[in-house]
């Protein structure tokens, strides 16, 4: 049995405490008011792989702090009940939540002298002693910010799942604090912070900042803005948090926070052969996903390109393609395609013109004068130019065996691009997405697609069916003191544009507004 103690009356007189059944303990429930917790994070910080923060590293144990005033003589009048009312007290869960917890009995008055914990603001933080929190993981939570905010850093000295003892982490430094869990068994309350950080400069690598505090905050900014630069939520961290954080771990933080938007790479490609059936079903030789570009990869992709064509009813194979001049796609193509014609990008072989040494602005303005011209004429003035200014490069391009020049081009195709830039196009809208799990990736690029195909068929709808028109006989069109005779008919204009491109050039435009 426990030996009866005394305890203060209110009029100055002690009076021995009565055993028995105690009178008046009420169980009216009164109003509280509850913080937004934040969110939950690892009782382990300190054993983060992204934060050398030795401050969660436990020392030598300590024992808890002694209770004073009421509190002591709450704990006092519990231990006082008998066997009935302390089971009434006591909740059947081992695990009670906080809204249970307030429920007990004399935990009313515990908390009405305390002061719970509700949301605070980064930069108006503060603490204080026996200011009450939801629970362990919310005194983290808040503690950490407010660490944070204040710009140090804390050794820990104890910390288990009834309390917390931690001191700062520079030597010298006098600061403490101690917090535990408080008889609900749920909710933790700052039981002493003492000391000054008067030894202490603010912390801008500050170790108390892990992915975990990173993600938290940051997740708003990342979700608003996915492609948001390293740079700017460096930025951002200094200004708003007062904090310098590396470009890796910021790395990291994006790549989390995406993976909680866009979900995971094993649920993406756990998911993948449904989403392929599914596009199988809807619009059949739409995908291929490769591993990387090679000859197989490239035979693979030819082959079944000549597959769709043949479900379509196309039997011809004298096709023309444009690539760069990367190895394995000449010999993938004409394996597949034997009959087929290709043209390399310009915009790849001037960037080998100039990686040759033949850079600068008369080399680039020459080279691309040869590349656009779309008549023999144009092309051997550039060719003439450049020989006159470096034999060499004349040399380099006369070499070039692939098809280069639009005057080259047959007329037949009725294309004129000599660039991928319109695949390159394709490509740049991927680019910042490309650290997606390929589920979202492809989804994006799904959704790009009907974006851009809904404009082009809404513009189509809208376009007035008598815009172009043509007509018969012979026309000329005066130019500066260039005469450019046009065949409206055969669709032929002197300037070839219109032959190589299959689109009326300007000369040809004139004469369709004029009939």
């Amino acid at each position: 049995m426990r030996p009866a103690k005394t305890i203060e009356k209110k009029k100055g007189t002690f009076k021995a405490k009565k055993k028995g059944v105690r009178k008046s303990l009420s169980r009216v429930k009164k109003p509280v008011q509850f913080g937004k917790e934040g969110d939950d994070g690892d009782d382990s910080d300190g054993g983060s792989d992204d934060s050398d923060a030795s401050d969660y590293d436990l020392t030598e144990s300590e024992s808890e702090e002694d209770e004073e005033g009421i509190w002591e003589g709450l704990f006092d009048e519990f231990e006082g009940m008998n066997v009935t009312e302390r089971n009434e007290c006591d909740d059947d869960e081992d695990e009670p939540d906080h809204d249970q917890a307030v429920d007990q009995v004399g935990l009313n008055r515990l908390y009405r002298n305390g002061k719970i914990v509700g949301d605070m603001p980064f930069r108006q933080i503060k603490l204080a002693t026996w200011m009450i929190f939801n629970n362990k993981d919310h005194f983290l939570t808040v503690f950490r910010d407010y660490a944070i905010q204040e710009g140090f850093a804390v050794r820990v000295e104890k910390h288990d799942n009834l309390r917390f003892t931690a001191v700062c982490l520079i030597e010298g430094c006098d600061w403490r604090i101690h917090a535990s869990q408080l008889m609900d068994r749920v909710s933790w309350a700052v039981k002493t912070m003492s000391g000054e950080h008067t030894l202490c400069g603010r912390l801008e690598n500050n170790p108390m900042v892990n992915s975990e505090w990173l993600l938290r905050h940051l997740q708003d900014d990342i979700t608003t803005t996915p492609n948001i630069s390293i740079d700017s939520l460096q930025k951002l961290c200094l200004e708003k948090y007062w904090v310098k954080v590396g470009k890796r771990l910021l790395y990291k933080v994006r790549m989390l926070a995406k993976s909680d938007m866009h979900g995971g790479y094993a649920e993406s490609y756990g998911l993948l052969p449904a989403y392929a059936k599914m596009i199988k079903q809807t619009n059949p030789s739409t995908y291929a996903i490769v591993d990387k570009e090679s000859i197989d990869s490239w035979l693979y992709f030819f082959r079944n390109l000549k597959t769709v064509f043949r479900i379509h009813g196309v039997q011809r194979d004298d096709y023309t393609f444009i690539s760069d001049r990367m190895r394995g796609v000449e010999a993938a193509l004409y394996e597949v395609f034997p009959k087929a014609t290709r043209r390399i990008c310009c915009q790849h072989l001037q960037a080998n013109f100039a990686n040759a040494g033949f850079s600068g602005g008369a080399y680039t303005k020459l080279f691309w004068t040869a590349a656009d011209a779309y008549n023999e004429f144009v092309f051997n003035k550039a060719m003439e130019k450049l020989g006159k200014l470096n034999p060499e490069a004349h040399a380099y391009l006369q070499n070039v065996t692939e098809l280069w020049s639009r005057h080259k081009y047959e007329a037949s195709v009725c294309c004129d691009h000599n660039t991928t830039n319109f695949v390159e196009s394709l490509n740049s809208i991927t680019k910042e997405h490309r650290d997606l799990p390929v589920l979202a990736l492809l989804e994006t690029v799904r959704e790009w697609c009907m974006k851009r195909i809904g404009e082009r068929y809404d513009f189509a709808v809208d376009m007035d069916p008598n815009t172009l028109t043509t007509g018969g006989g012979e026309f000329e069109v005066r130019e500066r003191h260039v005469v450019f005779p046009i065949k409206l008919a055969d669709k032929q204009c002197m300037c070839g544009v219109w032959q190589i491109s299959g689109i009326p050039c300007k000369h040809g435009l004139r004469v369709i507004y004029d009939q």
